[in-house]
């Protein structure tokens, strides 16, 4: 299975790493028609409670996914969560989401996958 040796912590990550599990992680969603870009976030960029944030173009099939540094031993995680996002709702467009249940939700898929 892909995810099989990105799911140990690692501190330090780099951001071709980060990358690379993005890569596997979005073949494993079949995501595969889309440019998805990976950076880290700056300083404030997101808020203290967001280990990540992604946003889209569903007619361009393009996303940006921004990574907290800071957190990177919960990088797999954070991108997994993220990713579902795009794989659940990047049919149409990029809103802001407060729905505490399905980010739980998909929270738990994520760290389903990642004990596999």
């Amino acid at each position: 299975m892909l995810i099989s040796s990105f799911s140990a912590i690692k501190l330090d990550m780099t951001i071709s790493e980060a990358r690379q599990i993005v890569a596997e992680y979005q073949a494993l969603l079949d995501l595969g028609e889309w440019e998805i870009k990976c950076r880290w976030a700056k300083r404030g960029e997101l808020p203290p409670d967001e280990d990540a944030s992604i946003d889209w173009q569903t007619e361009h099939h393009s996303a940006k996914l921004i990574l907290d540094r800071q957190q990177s031993e919960n990088v797999p995680h954070s991108i997994l969560h993220e990713l579902g996002h795009l794989r659940l709702e990047g049919h149409g467009e990029c809103v802001d989401r407060g729905d505490k249940l399905y980010e739980l939700g998909l929270n738990r898929i994520a760290s389903a996958i990642l004990a596999r």
